[in-house]
Order: structure tokens, then C-alpha cells, then sequence
């Protein structure tokens, strides 16, 4: 076993290749949306075009009636009247065609199914341009699953492509403490997909009575490492996009068998899980006047059994989360409901009165600043023990 702190886990060298794929993924995804973006952009234009010459003429064309017509039309109709009725080419005034003239035509024209968009345009003509990035609820890729995870609910940055996201967070039981720092990037591709990347950063105390009775001496064992990193993936549906599928991919980059002083430092402080992790998950934004409102669930496995006997059991979440958005502020509050199929093993020893099924409340609040809004959330994992730990959280994200 390694020494807390030391050494790389053996699928460090495919993880590292995923790693550095998903990055050039994220930096080809930069450049490409804007390029295909500004040849869809031309092609709407010119498409626009063909429609307003085709509003336009149809606006301004002119009736001539035939020679006989005006007999026909006048022959029973006093004199003023059929004087006036007679409209001819010289006599009848240009017409004029103005912008808002136009638009109506256009309109018109979609409604009646009389021309058509073609559906890999942009924009569709008499309609707002979208903007480039749509985060409704702010949950996007790599949504949460499982209990304790933070959720971003609020209005995010609108109008990029690139997001990237610094989450610090702090959690506590009944013996065990961690701090965590992530870092995300996100990147938004074609045809509603999006794909990004974690990295944690994780520093934890374990207190475990029988390495005291080891050491002579009341301290914790200590953990400071680099976590799993993990793939992220999403595809938005729907008319509005308010319907998403979330990947997750853990990738066994971290150590998961660290020791101090000898003793194996359990499983649920290790950095890594020494297998890969999938979780996949479903969620949908319902838009209200006062705030989104997200709901979903999701299926996670979670590596089950490493090659030194920890297991951690596969388990399915599901969450509710309502938001009141102010001038500047989202509140947000909502909860995530999580069962484990089994007890988890340490060492290949079952872990005893472990709960099954935990309940997390979270409380949310976004500062909603224009390109740096910050996320602060509390939150409390409940079990039929009563209240088994807490977390705060504090998120900055911008884009570009």
C-alpha cells in the first residue's frame, strides 16, 4: 500500500491520455461553433433575403383587371361610385412597403407553412436571435446525483461557450471532515451536446479509534491529494431545451489505497476509488414567473469493489429543486433523496449500521453579478439516525 500523499494509482497513464483527448476536445470546441456559427449566420442571412424580396414583392405588386372587368363590375352601380371603383395601373398609387409590413408578411408566410427555415439555421426569420450559451436552472453537464452534492441553481453567464466553475466546499459527519476544491470546465458543441471536465483537489481528517489505540495518541489520519477526475457529458431536448441527459464518467486517476503509519486509511477518505464510476442521469427545468423549478434523477455506480476489498455500493437518487429569482439574487431550496442497493465494504469488511437511504436538504443563494456570479449554499444529510452531516459551499463561474 502507499503512504497518504505519495504515488499515482495504476490507470493514471490511460487516464492522464483521456485527460488530454478531453482537452483538445474542449479547445477544438472553442474554435469550431464560432466558425460553423458564422456559416450558418451567412446562410440565414441570404435565406432571410430571398423571404423579404419575396414579402416585398408580394406587398407591392399591382392589379391591372382585365379590359372587360370594368363593365362587368360597374354596369349596375351609379356613376361616382363605378368612377371610383375603376383602379387602374396609371391611376393607382405606388405602394408603400414598410419594415413592420415585412415582418407581418414573414410571419405570415412561416405561419401558413407557405416557406419554411431550414431546421439547421441559427435563427429562424421573426424570431430573437438565441443567445450562444442557454443554461436554464443552471444545472447543465454533470448534473448532481447523489446525496450531498452541491446544485447550482440561478442565472448563471449567459452568452459564452466556455465556462469554467471554482467550487469550494466544506463537510462534516461524525468522523470524518473535508475540504474540496473543483475546478470545471465546460464547453458547449453542436446540436444541443455539451462536454467538460472536474478536477478535485481534496484534503481530509479521518478519525478511526483503532489507529489512536495504534499511535498511542488522539489524532486523525490526514489525506491532501488530487481526487478522481471525471468526464462530463450532456444533450439538451425539447423545443426550449429544458430536458437534459447527464454523463458523468469518474476516471481511477487518484490513489485509493493510501496508509499512515501503517494503517490503511478507509475507504471513505481516500482520494480515488481505484475503479472507474458511471453516473447517468435525467433532469427537466419547469420555468415559472418567480424561478425555474428542477426535477430529475439519476442511476449511479460507483466502482463497486477495488482490487483491496473497498466497495462502495451502485445507488439511484432523485431530486426536487425550487428557486425565487430577485433583481440580483436566486434563492433556491430542494433536496435529493438517495438509496445504496447494499452496506459498503472496508477492507472487505462490511460497514455495520451504515444507512441505506439519506435525504439532503440544500439551501442555495446566487449573487447574480454579470460575469462573475458567486453560488453559497448550505446543506445537511439526513438518515433514520437523525441529522449525519453537513456542508457549506461558496462557487464563482464565468464565460467566454
Amino acid at each position: 500500500m502507499k503512504k497518504a500523499g505519495r504515488g499515482v494509482s495504476w490507470g493514471g497513464r490511460a487516464a492522464g491520455a483521456a485527460v488530454a483527448a478531453t482537452l483538445a476536445i474542449l479547445l477544438a470546441a472553442t474554435a469550431y461553433p464560432a466558425v460553423r456559427r458564422g456559416v450558418e449566420r451567412r446562410r440565414g442571412m441570404k435565406y432571410a433575403e430571398k423571404v423579404r424580396a419575396a414579402v416585398e414583392a408580394t406587398l407591392s405588386c399591382r392589379v391591372t383587371p382585365p379590359a372587360n372587368s370594368t363593365a362587368a363590375v360597374t354596369e349596375d352601380l351609379p356613376e361616382e361610385s363605378a368612377r371610383a371603383s375603376v383602379v387602374t395601373a396609371e391611376t393607382r398609387e405606388p405602394a408603400v412597403v414598410t419594415e413592420a409590413a415585412v415582418s407581418r408578411g414573414i410571419g405570415g408566410l412561416l405561419a401558413a407553412g407557405r416557406v419554411s427555415a431550414p431546421e439547421d439555421l441559427p435563427w429562424r426569420p421573426g424570431e430573437p436571435e438565441p443567445a450562444a450559451w442557454e443554461s436554464i436552472g443552471g444545472c447543465g453537464v454533470g448534473g448532481s446525483g447523489g446525496a450531498g452534492d452541491v446544485r447550482w441553481v440561478g442565472r448563471r453567464v449567459p452568452g459564452g461557450r466556455i465556462e469554467p466553475e471554482a467550487t469550494i466546499s466544506y463537510s462534516a459527519g461524525e468522523d470524518l471532515e473535508t475540504a474540496r476544491l473543483s475546478f470545471k470546465i465546460t464547453s458547449q458543441l453542436p446540436n444541443r451536446f455539451t462536454i467538460g471536465l472536474s478536477v478535485p483537489y481534496l484534503y481530509s481528517e479521518r478519525w478511526d479509534s483503532d489507529y489512536e489505540l495504534l499511535v498511542g495518541e488522539h489524532r486523525p489520519l490526514r489525506v491532501s491529494s488530487l481526487g478522481d477526475v471525471s468526464l462530463l457529458a450532456s444533450r439538451k431536448f425539447g423545443m426550449l431545451g429544458n430536458t437534459s441527459v447527464n454523463l458523468s464518467v469518474g476516471l481511477p486517476t487518484a490513489d485509493y489505497d493510501l496508509t499512515q503509519d501503517g494503517w490503511h486509511i478507509p475507504y471513505d477518505a481516500q482520494p480515488g476509488r481505484g475503479k472507474m464510476t458511471v453516473s447517468l442521469g435525467v433532469e427537466q427545468v419547469v420555468d415559472k414567473y418567480y424561478g425555474p423549478m428542477i426535477f430529475g434523477g439519476s442511476f449511479n455506480y460507483n466502482g463497486g469493489e477495488n482490487d483491496i476489498g473497498d466497495y462502495r455500493s451502485s445507488s439511484v437518487s432523485a431530486f426536487f429543486f425550487a428557486s425565487l429569482k430577485t433583481e440580483k439574487l436566486v434563492h433556491s431550496l430542494g433536496g435529493t433523496l438517495t438509496y445504496a442497493f447494499e452496506p459498503d465494504r472496508n477492507l472487505g469488511a462490511e460497514i455495520m449500521d451504515q444507512p441505506q437511504l439519506l435525504f439532503t436538504l440544500q439551501y442555495g443563494l446566487e449573487i447574480s453579478a454579470p460575469k462573475y456570479p458567486m453560488f453559497m449554499s448550505l446543506g445537511g444529510t439526513f438518515s433514520k439516525n437523525g441529522l449525519d452531516g453537513y456542508s457549506v459551499s461558496l462557487g464563482v463561474m464565468t464565460a467566454f
